[in-house]
């Protein structure tokens, strides 16, 4: 039998790595934009018929299986919506709402959700399409 002196402590939940692989390429779109059909719950995005699409080609792969995934920052807006297109191409989706507080050449980079990276060197650059 077990005591709690030989039971094993429970890991800490671990903190994601600071660095995040580079932007090779970056293409901004606009696009339709469908609401994936569910059955219990109304998505945030029903409203919405069209999204901005950044697709990305980083160097490296972002783990999509952990519990927190980066997202793209436009100047200060974060864009979460985030989608896998293959080993190193992803596709992030900006909605009206974050659309609209996006300034013109802010950088474009990718970062950890809330987190500010500490220095914001990039060279892509939003331009709205």
């Amino acid at each position: 039998m077990a005591s709690d002196s030989e039971s094993k402590e429970p890991q800490a939940a671990r903190i994601p790595p600071r660095h995040l692989p580079d932007i090779v390429d970056l293409v901004i779109n606009r696009v339709p934009f469908q609401v994936p059909k569910l059955k219990f719950i109304k998505s945030a995005y029903a409203d919405f018929d069209e999204a901005l699409e950044f697709r990305v080609e980083i160097e490296g792969e972002i783990y999509m299986e952990r519990a927190v995934t980066p997202v793209l920052l436009v100047g200060d807006v974060e864009v979460a919506c985030l989608e896998s297109l293959g080993a190193s191409l992803y596709r992030f989706l900006a909605f009206p709402p974050e659309e609209k507080r996006m300034k013109e050449d802010a950088p474009i980079m990718l970062a950890w959700p809330g987190l500010q990276p500490e220095i914001q060197r990039s060279q892509y650059r939003f331009r709205s399409p």
